[in-house]
């Protein structure tokens, strides 16, 4: 039997090697929530090279929804 879990990263950076490592290892991750303004590597680029990652990998990809604090009408 699986159990669910979660997984958590500080940085973008993190998550992305977080997310191969776990991958590699034979997770399978389902929905990711993706902090839109993370240090060192944004949600943005990190979405990306997660997309890039499973795309190499054939695996199914996973719901990556953004998630921000923005407030800013530039966000809305």
């Amino acid at each position: 039997m699986f159990k669910d879990r979660v997984d958590t990263a500080s940085n973008g950076a993190n998550a992305l090697e977080m997310v191969k490592k776990k991958t590699a290892d034979g997770f399978v991750y389902k929905l990711v929530l993706m902090d839109c303004n993370m240090p060192r590597m944004d949600g943005y680029q990190c979405t990306a090279l997660m997309r890039e990652h499973f795309n190499e990998l054939g695996i199914e990809q996973p719901c990556i929804i953004a998630v921000s604090g923005h407030i800013e009408q530039q966000y809305i």
